[in-house]
């Protein structure tokens, strides 16, 4: 089975000061399923959700943190 892996590094800066206030890896591994471009694209689209759920975490843990 092929896959589809994403690999990012999240930094969450305070907009005001430029401190970074969280850092991470994300890495997100999706099966392909057919075997054609849609397969692929459909699997890196899956991917890059995980990743932004990822970001939006890391957004909402340090807007929690803040308060």
């Amino acid at each position: 089975m092929r896959g589809r892996s994403s690999d990012a590094i999240v930094a969450v800066q305070r907009s005001a000061s430029g401190e970074t206030r969280s850092g991470r890896t994300t890495t997100a591994r999706e099966a392909v399923q057919g075997k054609d471009f849609d397969g692929l694209a459909a699997a890196h689209s899956r991917a890059l959700a995980r990743v932004s759920a990822d970001i939006a975490a890391a957004i909402r843990a340090e807007a929690g943190a803040t308060r």
